[in-house]
């Protein structure tokens, strides 16, 4: 499945989405894609902003909290 922003004859744009780039092409050919705001049948691609992947994580992850082993520092003066 595939997700493309349309735009009507009128400037109305939406979304539809399709099996394929193909049956966008065929449909749009056919005329049997309509705007859901005013019935336009004369559709085509709008322009759509890339989804652009990356390397690093969306958000950063805190680093992990400091441990004494659990056998403590001595003394009790283990602020872990």
């Amino acid at each position: 499945m595939i997700v493309f922003d349309l735009k009507c004859s009128k400037g109305h744009t939406f979304e539809e989405w399709f099996a394929s780039s193909g049956e966008f092409e065929k449909l749009a050919k056919k005329k049997q894609i309509a705007c859901p705001k005013c019935g336009d049948k004369q559709v085509a691609k709008a322009l759509m902003a890339p989804s652009v992947a990356t390397s690093k994580p969306s958000t950063p992850s805190a680093p992990p909290m400091p441990t004494c082993g659990g056998g403590g520092c001595g003394g009790g003066m283990c602020p872990f």
